[in-house]
């Protein structure tokens, strides 16, 4: 996963298997979700770190950097 946008998708489609899943097919769905789930809030995490040390760099540094971090777009920061 490249961004928030790919895991927002890929939450969403989880969740699409999850309602359509039965029996067995269910019980391997359920605990493949809590994996991507557990991952998820990792890349979450990993987001709110990157983008609070952007703001102390934006607050006390003479260096602003240009747009958001790459972890968060998923692109350079140039487009």
């Amino acid at each position: 996963m490249t961004d928030l946008s790919t895991l927002n998708n890929a939450l969403f489609a989880q969740l699409t298997k999850l309602e359509n899943a039965t029996g067995d097919e269910l019980k391997r769905e359920m605990e493949r979700a809590k994996v991507i789930t557990d991952v998820g809030k990792t890349i979450i995490q990993n987001g709110q770190l990157v983008m609070e040390a952007q703001k102390y760099q934006n607050e006390y540094t003479a260096v602003k950097p240009s747009g958001l971090p790459k972890l968060l777009t998923g692109q350079d920061n140039e487009g």
